[in-house]
């Protein structure tokens, strides 16, 4: 990839970022929302925590961005257009003061709701193995390996190699994620998985 694209890119996912907040919380801002919209609200902190984690790698001098500009623009969009219609359907909903309405409202929103938590959990296997492709770069060279630690990059317990068919765990240190999610990496030779768990905080009362 490009710098001037990787640059370009990095200023798309810092908008995703933006609009994935907002997102959250325009959900937690309203009460009823969040307790209807449970799942939802857990889908899009996934979500937000995989982009979080692939901006970092992104921006890392270590990383020389050989991943597939198409498909993380393609994912980037799409959870733009899933975020804004998330937005305008918990705001069309939960704005409504009349319970017996915004019921009613929810109700008639539900497969909506539902539909978009399943694009998020759908979105989020492409950041996280773009994020997991990143650092396979930085730690194919032994030097840029070496470098890491100091990088401001999430800990890593172990490192996935293109070129090994045993199974690697990674960490992320994330305390706030909750998924284990499986990246297989392919070579000539052989084909690697690499698993990674997170811990995610558990939602007050």
């Amino acid at each position: 990839m490009e710098p001037v694209t990787a640059i370009g890119l990095l200023a798309s996912i810092s908008a995703l970022l933006k609009a994935s907040k907002e997102s959250l919380d325009s959900v937690k801002s309203f009460k009823h929302a969040l307790k209807n919209l449970a799942d939802l609200v857990h889908d899009l902190e996934v979500f937000d925590e995989a982009l979080r984690g692939f901006d970092r790698v992104l921006r890392s001098r270590q990383t020389k961005h050989n991943i597939s500009e198409k498909i993380l623009r393609t994912a980037v969009n799409d959870g733009s257009a899933t975020l804004k219609e998330l937005e305008r359907r918990v705001t069309q909903v939960y704005k409504i003061d009349n319970s017996g309405f915004r019921r009613i409202k929810f109700v008639q929103n539900k497969s909506h709701f539902e539909a978009l938590g399943e694009r998020i959990r759908s979105q989020s296997p492409t950041v996280s193995g773009s994020m997991l492709d990143g650092v396979e770069e930085m730690v194919s060279e032994p030097q840029l390996s070496r470098d890491i630690s100091g990088s401001g990059l999430p800990l890593l317990s172990r490192y996935p190699s293109s070129s090994s068919s045993s199974r690697t765990a990674v960490s992320l240190g994330s305390s706030t994620l909750s998924t284990r999610s499986s990246i297989c990496f392919e070579s000539t030779s052989a084909t690697s998985c690499s698993s990674f768990d997170n811990t995610l905080s558990k939602r007050g009362g």
